[in-house]
């Protein structure tokens, strides 16, 4: 089932709290379990924004993210579609998983 407007507004927000959670233990030496918080909640984020899967989101690499053209170009997807559009407000998640160290 999809979720609820209030169910969807619920579940952003907890995804935002566990990204600050994560910066924290990331300033706090707690820093694997930071980054891992942060991952995480960017990944859910993302699938959110673009309905792409968790798979192709795991599996996606840096060259396959065009941000000119605002799209995910992964090796292969579930429909065998193209490419997968990023909206506007999946750039700062996205920019947010590439600051972090690797």
């Amino acid at each position: 089932r999809f979720l609820s407007g209030d169910e969807l507004q619920n579940l952003w927000g907890v995804l935002e709290k566990a990204k600050e959670e994560g910066l924290l233990a990331c300033q706090d030496k707690i820093r694997l379990r930071g980054i891992y918080k942060i991952q995480v909640a960017c990944y859910f984020q993302l699938m959110i924004l673009t309905g792409a899967r968790g798979i192709e989101w795991k599996a996606a690499r840096i060259q396959d993210i065009d941000l000119v053209r605002l799209e995910l170009r992964p090796e292969s997807t579930k429909n065998d579609e193209p490419a997968i559009t990023l909206p506007p407000d999946a750039i700062p998640i996205l920019e947010l998983l590439l600051s972090l160290p690797r």
